[in-house]
Order: structure tokens, then C-alpha cells, then sequence
């Protein structure tokens, strides 16, 4: 792995990190938020891996097409991708539902990162 995308690697293994603590302790909007961006960051991290200048996007949808990630990858990419707007800003109707589900799914996206990285 280049210096690059082991830069973007090790960011996303943090935020999925972090999501398992805030899960623990009991704060899903974060959780939910940190699994988000774990999925976010590995998915640019192949990008750069593969030597492509990751866009400046939150949609992971857009980043798992751009990745050639399959559909069970991209479903979860799919429920992920909400977190991001709805930790960050209150007036986002909620519709993530419970953060366990989603630290678990990026946990999944970064497996199939990690699988296409080796």
C-alpha cells in the first residue's frame, strides 16, 4: 500500500474505532456519524490505492461506484451514507434508525476495501 492511501487506511480504521466507543457508550448519533466517514475514508483509500485522486464527496454511493465495488457493497454504502448529514446537522430528519447495524456494515465495506487492497 502506498504512503497515500495508508494515510487514508489508518484514518478510516480510527473513525471505525471510534464508532465501536461511542457505541459502547451509548452515543448512537456519533457512532452512526464515525461509521460513516470509516466506510468514507476506506473507500478513498482504494481509490488512492489505485492511484486515483479521491473526490472531495460524502456520498458513498458515488465512491463505491467510482470504486467497482460490488452491489452487497454498495447496499450497505447505501445505509451508511445518511449518517453523515444527520449527525451533523439537527434539522435533518432522522432516519438512520439504530447505530449498531451501521458500525457493523462499515466494518463489512472495510473488509471488501481491505480485500481489493492486498
Amino acid at each position: 500500500m502506498n504512503p497515500d492511501a495508508r494515510r487514508w487506511w489508518e484514518r478510516a480504521q480510527e473513525d471505525l474505532a471510534v464508532a465501536a466507543h461511542d457505541l459502547a457508550g451509548g452515543f448512537e448519533r456519533a457512532a452512526a456519524f464515525h461509521a460513516q466517514q470509516a466506510a468514507e475514508k476506506a473507500l478513498k483509500a482504494l481509490l488512492v490505492h489505485r492511484g486515483i485522486v479521491p473526490p472531495k464527496v460524502h456520498d458513498l454511493m458515488e465512491l463505491a461506484t467510482r470504486s467497482g465495488a460490488p452491489a452487497d457493497v454498495r447496499e450497505r454504502c447505501k445505509a451508511l451514507s445518511p449518517a453523515y448529514l444527520e449527525a451533523r446537522y439537527p434539522d435533518v430528519p432522522s432516519s438512520v434508525g439504530p447505530a449498531a447495524p451501521l458500525v457493523q456494515q462499515a466494518r463489512e465495506v472495510m473488509a471488501w476495501v481491505e480485500s481489493q487492497m492486498k
